[in-house]
């Protein structure tokens, strides 16, 4: 009897320390929780204290550990609750307005922040936030209204005038001045000059112009080309959607020859926070082989593709890619791709990303052909030498390559980066020529295949020079060893940013 009446004491005593704990004891034990990063006990907390009490401290918590958990959905119907029990506490719709911008649902937070802004027209945050969501919609001239706004009532707000600067830098031309020598071992040696100007006026509206000048050192004679062109940018945030349309004219000899039209659509939806969809078309010159370039007519592809992009912070990184190039001959080479690109270190002074990739290229009919005629080469009896004219046209190709790429930033402003794919598995049917006979016992020549290994190599490396806040210099080497050729570039790229100055 005794033991029962212990019991029954010790189990009153708990009981009725219980009752005697204070509500903000319960919720400040759950924002403990939460400062320790143990959300689902603080979630535990307070679903069992909200149940139970009507208390606006515990609600905006509890919505603000969901969030940090990322139990979205669960959040935003906290925050709607807390709302609708609380309709006349206006700091409730600036927490759910902050909360949605955060989710990247702009209309939304922009109607919910309004509405607060109708209580307290001059809430910093509020403004701000406003100003942003304007911003990223493509609306500059209301961004920077609002941001005028908050620097009128709120003379040097840091924000404010960050903004501001942003909104100005934003709305200035860019300019891009590039030269680029390449030599390839085909043999084909090319100095190409560019110049390259965007100008971001709204979501509607991002003009650019571009002009690139090629001249072509031929063992035999010198070729110039020449490619303008003309384009528009159509952002639809809201949606996730961006259209961007080029078009232009080409000629493959600067003073004579026929101007033929270019073009290409390129249209990019964004269907999750890291994941975007790219669909394109284009018409453009060839200009990659020997045969291309000493064509007597102008060689041109359409190229037809779709894509799947990965960019996780500029961190995880990767891409899949099917494309299908067709030239004049009805001709066709599909190209299927993808790689991954994982972080390995990341500091304030220096990342490096390691990865893989995959790829695989084929022809419909290859434009391996001799180099010289069939009475040539019965008279040279020797080895059928061949080449590729007017393009290259892989057979089977497979390549397994090994990834890596580097960003160091020193104290001062220079940046180094560089990237590499080093080749571990490639194979692809090699094609050669051969005399043969037909039945009429006629000489022709013959192509056959060989599966052949071989070892690609792609290396680059770039410094970047910040000359001033608005000009940057940068130079770059590339290397590139491929299945039927081997290449080197190097570069100069001066950039200039047009900021216009704060009003």
């Amino acid at each position: 009897m005794k033991i029962i009446t212990l019991l029954f004491a010790f189990f009153l005593a708990q009981r009725l320390q219980a009752q005697s704990s204070s509500p903000a004891d319960t919720v400040e034990y759950a924002r403990a929780k939460a400062t320790t990063k143990d959300f689902a006990a603080a979630d535990r907390l307070l679903i069992s204290y909200n149940a139970r009490h009507l208390d606006v401290n515990g609600l905006r918590l509890h919505a603000q550990v969901l969030y940090w958990n990322k139990a979205y959905e669960r959040a935003n119907e906290v925050h709607r609750r807390a709302i609708t029990s609380f309709p006349d506490l206006a700091v409730l719709k600036l927490d759910y307005g902050r909360f949605l911008y955060e989710l990247g649902k702009h209309r939304q937070a922009q109607a919910v922040l309004e509405g607060y802004l109708a209580h307290d027209s001059l809430q910093a945050e509020a403004n701000l936030l406003v100003a942003r969501i304007c911003y990223q919609e493509g609306h500059l001239a209301a961004a920077e209204n609002r941001a005028a706004f908050m620097l009128k009532h709120y003379p040097g707000n840091a924000d404010a005038t960050a903004l501001l600067t942003e909104l100005h830098q934003a709305q200035a031309p860019y300019l891009r001045l590039s030269s680029r020598y390449a030599a390839a071992d085909q043999p084909l040696k090319a100095l190409n000059d560019e110049l390259e100007s965007t100008w971001y006026r709204s979501w509607l509206l991002a003009p650019s112009l571009r002009v690139q000048f090629t001249h072509f050192n031929l063992p035999e004679l010198a070729r110039n080309s020449i490619w303008l062109q003309a384009g528009n940018t159509i952002r639809l945030n809201q949606s996730g959607l961006t259209l961007n349309l080029q078009g232009g004219v080409f000629r493959a000899q600067l003073g004579s020859g026929a101007w033929r039209p270019t073009g290409s659509v390129l249209l990019t939806q964004k269907v999750a926070s890291y994941l975007y969809l790219d669909f394109n078309a284009e018409h453009r010159p060839y200009q990659r082989t020997l045969a291309s370039v000493r064509s007597t007519t102008t060689v041109m592809q359409n190229v037809e593709g779709a894509a799947i992009r990965l960019n996780k912070s500029d961190r995880w990184l990767g891409k899949a890619v099917y494309e299908c190039q067709t030239f004049a001959d009805d001709n066709t080479v599909q190209t299927a791709y993808a790689w991954l690109l994982a972080p390995l270190l990341t500091t304030k002074l220096a990342t490096l990303q390691g990865g893989y990739a995959l790829s695989y290229a084929t022809t419909k009919r290859s434009t391996y052909v001799p180099v010289k005629t069939l009475d040539e080469i019965v008279a040279a009896n020797s080895p059928v030498a061949g080449y590729y004219a007017p393009y290259f046209s892989p057979k089977n190709q497979v390549v397994n390559s090994l990834l890596g790429s580097f960003k160091i930033k020193p104290p001062w402003k220079v940046t180094f980066s560089g990237q590499a794919s080093v080749g571990v598995l490639a194979k692809a049917d090699n094609p050669y020529l051969f005399l043969n006979k037909s039945a009429s016992n006629e000489l022709y020549v013959e192509r056959g295949f060989l599966r052949t290994s071989y070892h690609p190599l792609d290396l680059q490396v770039v410094c970047q020079v910040k000359i001033s806040p608005a000009l940057s210099l940068a130079a770059d080497y590339s290397y590139r060893k491929l299945f039927f050729f081997t290449a080197q570039q190097a570069g100069l790229q001066l950039s200039y940013h047009v900021a216009s100055e704060q009003k």
